[in-house]
């Protein structure tokens, strides 16, 4: 499972010593529709009630404006109160609920998507970290499952997301969708979030994310300011596998698997296109015309951030194999094009 930090590299002289200054940022926005714009997709899908939970964060912010467009029904499911409610003709809102139980809503949803779960990356992990990255993930499922129960015959499709963290840490080997789970915490935690879904009466999809490359969020965006200031590189050793995926493929993708109803279980959200953090590094740095000569040390990591380190320094081959499969058209696939088109000017 892999989650997003930015970092400030400094080096100074002090005498006959060099000093290694690392500044990780972690920062985060407030979600509204109206500050982002996409072009529509073509799809043949009618109208739907969209019963969002999580929808809050980047992937939110490519699916909800694009949605709107093609007239859809929104609801986003929230922890937090704020948000924008209205939307075109009172389309979009956003509901607080408490994490248990889904409360009574405006309409019965057509499709359930579920991207909820507590930040991996937002703080150490403790014992009693771990238990909330597992329960937040698991019981925020369990409650969309319960509700699926008791409304199956109007839920037509429910996705719920995972992580490519299913695989475990450091997988160099071809990871297909039929692969081995892991034997690490993340791929226990993705383990037992797949179990729970795998509970509803309906069609269920689970998404095994990969890094969503956005300019509005998540890692790129807190990527920008180092490398446009000149000084961001690539971590570690740079050789660990990269698994990506464009935002706004994300949102052709979830689309196209609620077209195609023969589709199920696990699906690889990640572009074909196979690279190393390495090789990002220097694709971003070059479509920004800067130079990527900073390295981010793996010792600094490791003693910045204990175990969650593995997030950056570990990486795992994973290949969109049910999507290649089913002829699904990668409109993003590669990086270079994707940066440009985001980001490059």
């Amino acid at each position: 499972m892999i989650s997003s930090f930015a970092f400030n590299l400094f080096i100074w002289k002090n005498g006959e010593k060099s000093n290694l200054l690392i500044v990780i940022v972690q920062n985060s926005k407030p979600f509204s529709h109206q500050t982002c714009t996409f072009s529509n997709q073509d799809s043949t899908i009618v109208s739907m009630n969209i019963l969002l939970v999580g929808g809050s964060g980047t992937i939110g912010k490519h699916l909800i404006p694009e949605w709107l467009e093609a007239g859809h029904q929104i609801i986003n499911l929230s922890r937090s109160a704020g948000g924008h409610s209205g939307g075109n003709n009172g389309q979009f809102q956003t509901q607080v609920w408490d994490g248990q139980k889904i409360p009574d809503l405006k309409f019965t949803p057509d499709w359930i998507i579920n991207l909820a779960g507590a930040g991996i990356a937002d703080e150490s992990w403790t014992p009693a970290r771990r238990k909330v990255l597992l329960e937040s993930r698991v019981k925020t499922t369990r409650a969309c499952v319960e509700y699926i129960r008791s409304h199956s015959q109007e839920v037509k499709l429910f996705v719920n997301a995972s992580a490519v963290g299913f695989y475990g840490s450091n997988r160099t080997d071809r990871c297909t969708e039929d692969s081995a789970v892991g034997t690490d915490f993340l791929a226990e935690v993705c383990k037992a979030w797949e179990q729970e879904a795998l509970r509803a009466p309906v069609r269920t999809v689970l998404l095994r994310i990969g890094v969503v490359l956005s300019k509005h969020g998540g890692a790129l965006a807190k990527l920008l300011p180092v490398f446009r200031a000149g000084i961001g590189g690539w971590i570690g050793s740079g050789n660990q596998a990269f698994p990506w995926i464009d935002g706004r493929e994300f949102f052709s993708v979830v689309n196209w698997l609620a077209e195609n109803e023969s589709i199920s279980g696990p699906v690889n959200m990640c572009s074909p296109e196979s690279i190393t953090n390495l090789h990002f590094s220097k694709t971003l740095a070059k479509v920004l015309h800067r130079p990527c000569i900073f390295p981010v040390p793996a010792f600094a990591l490791r003693l910045i951030l204990g175990e969650r380190a593995s997030l950056l320094l570990d990486g795992q081959n994973m290949v969109p194999e049910k999507l290649i499969q089913n002829g699904y058209q990668f409109q993003y696939g590669e990086l270079s094009r994707s940066l440009r088109e985001q980001v490059g000017g």
